[in-house]
């Protein structure tokens, strides 16, 4: 969950830099984009989603080494997801 990685990551103060490769890989399917309603619902988890990824890269790049990469996994698959859900 983005909110659970953030607040993790705010908690502490651990240093990356030791690490060429750091690999940060969240879904939207954890975030419960499956059971949205409708597609305001889908619209409004999606902003969140990419407003907390994006937190979170920005914290772990100000841990890693200047030279280090941080490499994103995309979403895995999740039968749950309606034809809706790819607009």
């Amino acid at each position: 969950h983005v909110a659970a990685w953030s607040k993790r990551l705010k908690a502490t103060k651990k240093d990356a830099s030791e690490y060429d490769v750091v690999i940060m890989a969240l879904s939207l399917a954890n975030e419960g984009f499956p059971h949205c309603g409708g597609e305001q619902e889908r619209k409004e988890l999606v902003q969140y989603y990419l407003t907390g990824l994006r937190e979170i890269c920005a914290m772990l790049r100000t841990r890693m080494a200047p030279n280090a990469r941080l490499v994103l996994g995309g979403p895995y698959a999740n039968n749950g997801y309606s034809p809706a859900h790819y607009k």
